[in-house]
């Protein structure tokens, strides 16, 4: 069951689910990190964070627009 979380979060893996390039991915990390990472690799949870906060922000969602159908 590990490796198949840790799949997950192989740089290629999550380029590919949010429609980035692993090289966006890894110049973004190299920007907030001093590690480089390669397509292959894991990244670990801080490595993860500074990912989904950079995603965040780049994308913000509009609440309203989320529960529009719902209502």
């Amino acid at each position: 069951m590990a490796t198949a979380v840790q799949n997950k979060n192989k740089v290629s893996v999550l380029a590919k689910e949010f429609g980035m390039s692993s090289k966006e991915i890894v110049n973004l990390l190299k920007d907030y990190t001093d590690t480089v990472k390669g397509p292959s690799q894991v990244l670990d949870e801080r490595e993860l964070s500074i990912l989904f906060e950079y995603l965040t922000q780049k994308n913000p969602v509009d609440i309203a627009t989320i529960f529009a159908d719902t209502y």
